[in-house]
């Protein structure tokens, strides 16, 4: 049994799974309460990084050129009132620096300082994007048959790209409380995030992440496997307290700008119980930290519970049996079928509490003796360091394409030098 990252495998793609896209909204009282959690663990992240609490550090990967490793962590913390396992991700890379002479290297530092903290808080959100490469649709061929459809390898002409963008959807105002939503032409221009701190108690951001595939099969080449493609949709609230906005908070730092999200799990479960998409309690953060240098060091950092569950067989089984189903009759079979499954939609199923991934892990590891965690990193541990691995690429990935669109714009408190793209939010 193994667990992949990858888009590739020689076993079956399961195609149209739930991915745990979750269109309906949360509830005021689900988001004041994912925010209450995430001020926890922001509290007992803060004591692990000035060394009063502990953590089971270790390596996803090695660093690259600019970039210190990747690691990870398994710890406890303290979330309203109870103890909670979490693990989590770190990221440490570079982001930019000032290209001048040595005697100009002070006030660049300086001025780097006012750029950062009007593009961290002010347009981030809105020039935070990624989508990858996709071959363009032709347009001049015909509308096949729905039995032959299956078959067509015509590239799609409404293509829903991958790739990661933000959203605002809700508010609460400071003054008085009330809650209400951003008209839709205002969603993708997010806030200046420096209105947390006299305009708005919160907003929620819906942020597309990476699609995350996930591979279930045997060891070696040709063993079969299962592919989990899934693509999550993180509801996510944000408030002052998550957020960073200071200037000189330490020696050889001259500022650190950034957001910081609570998660807001999901109200049904999707096939992978611990994406971080659909987890609650959460806690995602994303600094810009200028050094005395003028250096500018991205940080990130994603805090979510250990799961005990990876996989949920009660999503996935159906979905499976409906993916066969198109398979084994070329797509005939849908007009019985996805009546059947958008009923399955609407109806939330029971919990059997059956995981068949971790059941296989440790029914491996019974019938080895321990050997299969030990030799062969056949471990429910080891998924999670790779799910930790996978969260970090994704950051990684977007912290690069964002910082494309950071460059474009020569001085970020020039309102006339942004382009309107970024101003409405229309990176992605």
């Amino acid at each position: 049994m193994s667990t992949q990252t990858t888009t590739q495998s020689p076993g079956l793609a399961v195609a149209g799974l739930r991915a745990g896209i979750r269109e309906a909204q949360p509830s005021v009282e689900d988001i004041e309460t994912a925010l209450a959690q995430a001020l926890d663990l922001k509290a007992w992240w803060a004591r692990v990084e000035s060394g009063q609490e502990k953590v089971e550090r270790f390596a996803l990967y090695a660093a690259t050129p600019g970039a210190a490793p990747v690691w990870g962590f398994f710890g406890e913390a303290r979330v309203q009132g109870k103890v909670l396992p979490v693990m989590g991700d770190v990221v440490d890379d570079f982001f930019d620096q000032p290209r001048v002479a040595p005697a100009a290297q002070q006030q660049a530092a300086h001025w780097m300082v006012e750029q950062i903290e009007e593009f961290a808080l002010h347009y981030w959100l809105r020039a935070e994007a990624s989508s990858l490469p996709e071959p363009y649709p032709e347009l001049d061929h015909g509308d096949p048959a729905p039995f032959l459809k299956a078959l067509s390898l015509c590239f799609p002409t409404d293509q829903d790209f991958s790739g990661s963008g933000n959203l605002q959807r809700n508010y609460k105002l400071r003054a008085g409380g009330r809650v209400g939503q951003f008209p839709p032409r205002e969603r993708k221009a997010i806030v200046d995030l420096r209105e947390l701190q006299t305009k708005y108690d919160w907003i929620t951001v819906n942020s597309r992440l990476f699609d995350f595939n996930i591979t279930l099969g045997g060891v070696g080449e040709n063993a079969p496997s299962i592919v989990i493609p899934l693509r999550t949709i993180a509801h996510t609230v944000a408030s002052a307290a998550l957020c960073e906005n200071r200037r000189a908070p330490e020696p050889g730092t001259l500022g650190v700008f950034g957001p910081g999200f609570g998660l807001v799990g999901a109200d049904r479960p999707g096939v992978l119980a611990v994406a971080p998409g659909m987890v609650q309690p959460g806690l995602r953060l994303q600094h810009l930290r200028v050094l005395a240098s003028g250096e500018v060091r991205f940080r990130g950092v994603m805090i979510m519970p250990r799961p005990s569950q990876i996989v949920n067989f009660n999503v996935l089984a159906p979905d499976l049996f409906f993916a066969a189903a198109d398979m084994m009759t070329l797509g005939a079979a849908r007009r019985w079928t996805q009546p059947l499954k958008e009923a399955l939609d609407r109806v939330p199923l029971p919990d059997l509490g059956f995981d068949p991934l971790l059941t296989s892990v440790q029914m491996l590891n019974v019938m080895t003796g321990g050997r299969a965690a030990s030799e062969l990193c056949i471990s429910q541990e080891q998924i999670e360091k790779e799910i930790l691995a996978k969260d970090a690429t994704g950051m990684r990935q977007l912290t690069v394409a964002t910082r494309q669109n950071w460059l474009q714009v020569p001085n970020w408190l020039d309102r006339e030098a942004i382009p309107p793209w970024i101003v409405r939010g229309e990176a992605s």
